[in-house]
């Protein structure tokens, strides 16, 4: 079933409308330029990521390929776009990077519309930061999509080294320093450490059951 959400139907609106002001933007100041719209690309060589910019460059004499990711913020619905900076922590540049390089493009354009401004910024690729992120990407797709896909349960059961959890809620909680081994997660879905060291709580073998920490026994 298709989602819907005054935040998504703002965006969906919009979206040909501020592709529209971003190509005549750009097609004014590039030679040759043209813009098609973009699919689900799936990288040939790692079939198991893909990535859906909001357009490719199909040419461009001057600056080569590259992609288009479009934003429509319902937030700024009403006011003018203030202090958007577009760097290595925000969300939006792992977005791009992630696009660029399962698309093979050099850089992306990132085109953010609101009624009344727009900015306008080009990224280019980090292969510093792209490294980290297929490695994190590649482990939890092995060690949790694919048990996911396979059999949801053994997914709520599934340890994982360290390097494979990532946010905060999600902070591997230890009473010892961390040996950079194997972890647990609680089974209990309101449990507020979720993940534990099984050294750390002296726990030599995953139980076949459902395991609770010692708070939510």
């Amino acid at each position: 079933m298709p989602f819907y959400s005054a935040t998504t139907t703002w965006g969906t609106k919009n979206e040909q409308t501020t592709k529209m002001e971003y190509s005549a933007l750009v097609t004014s100041k590039h030679v040759n330029y043209k813009l098609v719209d973009s699919g689900l690309i799936i990288n040939e060589r790692y079939p198991q990521f893909g990535a859906s910019p909001d357009g490719m460059t199909f040419y461009c004499e001057c600056c080569g390929d590259g992609c288009l990711e479009i934003k429509c913020p319902y937030s700024m619905k009403e006011k003018p776009i203030l202090d958007l900076t577009i760097d290595c922590k925000h969300t939006y540049y792992y977005q791009m990077q992630m696009q660029m390089f399962l698309s093979d493009r050099q850089y992306c354009d990132l085109y953010v519309w609101c009624p009344h401004d727009h900015h306008y910024e080009r990224v280019y690729r980090d292969n510093a930061l792209w490294q980290n992120m297929f490695i994190v990407a590649l482990e939890f797709h092995s060690k949790c999509v694919m048990p996911e896909l396979l059999c949801p349960y053994f997914s709520r059961r599934q340890v994982l080294s360290p390097n494979a959890v990532t946010g905060k809620e999600q902070i591997p909680i230890s009473t010892q320093n961390d040996d950079g081994r194997k972890m647990i997660m609680c089974e209990n879905e309101n449990c507020t450490k979720v993940w534990f060291h099984t050294k750390c709580i002296k726990l030599k073998h995953v139980p076949k059951r459902k395991w609770y920490c010692g708070e939510c026994k």
